[in-house]
């Protein structure tokens, strides 16, 4: 018998009485498996990624001003 309990406005759900299927662990893990080859796969090189993951700032309201600062202190330490 599964049970449900309301917490914050979310539904947590036991499944401990209903366990996933052979079948469904063997599809789910064949999945995984193909994600980790496909992700061995994949070069990671930082100069790939756009800016906006090399910086915080970038794609918000200070995004103007963080980099008339950054240009101020390049400015100021040649």
């Amino acid at each position: 018998m599964m049970t449900e309990e309301r917490i914050a406005g979310k539904t947590f759900k036991d499944t401990q009485d209903n366990p996933p299927s052979p079948e469904l662990l063997t599809e789910a893990e064949a999945a995984f498996a193909k994600l980790n080859a496909d992700r061995a796969l994949t070069p990671v090189s930082g100069e790939e990624e756009p800016e906006r993951f090399h910086d915080d700032m970038v794609g918000t309201e200070y995004e103007d001003w963080y980099r008339q600062k950054r240009a101020q202190r390049a400015n100021r330490d040649q």
